[in-house]
């Protein structure tokens, strides 16, 4: 194989596997702010609840490089070839889908607790919450819980 053949093939394979993780990027984010938008209207004692998404050290680069990703530069190409090739060993595993490539693995979920209409040290998991029953201090993780299953089961089956 030429150079020009194999800097082909290499600007082809880029193309489609950023296009491919930049799909799943954007369902991800998708997925995420539908469940936002979803909560957002949900308060759990004096708390609304937000999911937060935030990448993984490890993966930060990539995602990085799949955000940024229009049509590859000529460095971006080289910094995604550089990439893999660091992680050349993961790619020729047959079966699934190398952990670094699957971006359920890019990012860690949080949940970020709003106080809505009382004073912070009023919300639940303040020193008030934590110091009552076991079961004050797990209503609003189970209530959460409950509408997070909800939620997942409408984005799977659809509204109907």
């Amino acid at each position: 194989m030429n150079e020009k053949t194999r800097e082909l093939f290499e600007t082809i394979f880029a193309r489609d596997l950023t296009d491919r993780l930049r799909a799943d990027l954007l369902q991800a984010k998708k997925t995420l702010m539908e469940i936002n938008r979803k909560l957002h209207p949900l308060v759990f004692g004096h708390n609304r609840y937000q999911l937060h998404a935030r990448p993984v050290a490890e993966h930060r680069k990539l995602v990085e490089l799949v955000e940024r990703q229009g049509a590859l530069s000529t460095d971006d190409r080289n910094e995604l070839r550089d990439y893999l090739e660091v992680r050349r060993d993961q790619l020729v595993v047959e079966g699934d889908v190398p952990p670094f490539l699957d971006y359920r693995y890019w990012f860690d979920y949080s949940f970020k607790v709003e106080p809505i209409g009382a004073k912070t040290e009023d919300a639940s998991g303040s020193e008030n919450i934590k110091r009552g029953s076991v079961g004050a201090q797990t209503t609003h993780n189970y209530l959460l819980s409950s509408s997070l299953r909800h939620l997942s089961c409408l984005i799977v089956a659809g509204p109907d």
